[in-house]
């Protein structure tokens, strides 16, 4: 591990990272959101008030993961520490853990909106980011992480 994490900033704000969205990804959650809705339809006629309050609050509370997912996957760092949020996913992976970092296109499910991702190793575990400000990101990364290595491709 790192060894040399720094904090940097000390209290200052701190710089959020938003994920990168590729239109994949905003095409097919929608989709999956707007037919979940569509298919409350044919309820609206059959269930009862009751069960379709019921039903409203299923697919609305499934909709809105789905979009907080989409456009609240961020990330940032605290004193110590890289913060990931995705939804209803909170991580927290100490800087002084982090080994290395590299470029990707792994399609795995992971914490990211886009496809040109970072794999960060940490711990002997990988994890894959999408930071829209990416190159602004990694210089945070390398600053706050100056023995950090790249890994390989």
């Amino acid at each position: 591990a790192c060894g040399e994490c720094a904090a940097v900033g000390g209290g200052a704000a701190m710089k959020r990272y938003p994920s990168k969205r590729d239109l994949v990804f905003v095409l097919v959650i929608w989709s999956i959101a707007l037919f979940a809705v569509a298919m409350m339809a044919p309820a609206i006629k059959l269930a009862s008030w009751a069960e379709l309050l019921v039903l409203t609050a299923i697919v609305g509370g499934f909709d809105w993961m789905l979009l907080r997912v989409l456009y609240g996957t961020t990330y940032w760092f605290d004193d110590d520490s890289l913060r990931i949020r995705s939804g209803p996913l909170r991580m927290r992976i100490p800087l002084g853990e982090i080994d290395s970092v590299r470029a990707t296109r792994d399609p795995r499910l992971s914490p990211a909106c886009s496809l040109d991702r970072l794999a960060l190793e940490y711990g002997g575990r990988w994890i894959m980011i999408s930071p829209r400000e990416r190159d602004q990101f990694l210089d945070e990364l390398h600053r706050r992480c100056p023995r950090l290595r790249a890994g390989e491709p």
